[in-house]
């Protein structure tokens, strides 16, 4: 059996390899709690739809963030049942 690979399995083979590298999910997050805090206030609502890729970056926050938007934050991370 040949090993051969079409270029559009090539290329969709690199995207998601380069995607599981970037980590987008944890590239929203991070921009949400830095470039928002600048220019805007920051929405809870948004970075707690986001997948498991995005806690380390949200764990890492708390600190930083007001009470209102912390709240919501600490109970994504600590798996309330109801989110």
């Amino acid at each position: 059996m040949t090993a051969t690979t079409s270029l559009p399995d090539t290329i969709a083979q690199d995207t998601l390899l380069t995607l599981n590298v970037v980590n987008p999910e944890a590239l929203v997050a991070r921009y949400n709690l830095t470039a928002t805090q600048q220019t805007q206030p920051f929405d809870p609502d948004d970075v707690v739809t986001l997948s498991a890729d995005a806690v380390p970056v949200l764990a890492e926050a708390p600190p930083e963030m007001d009470a209102g938007a912390h709240k919501p934050v600490q109970e994504r991370l600590c798996g309330d049942p109801l989110l």
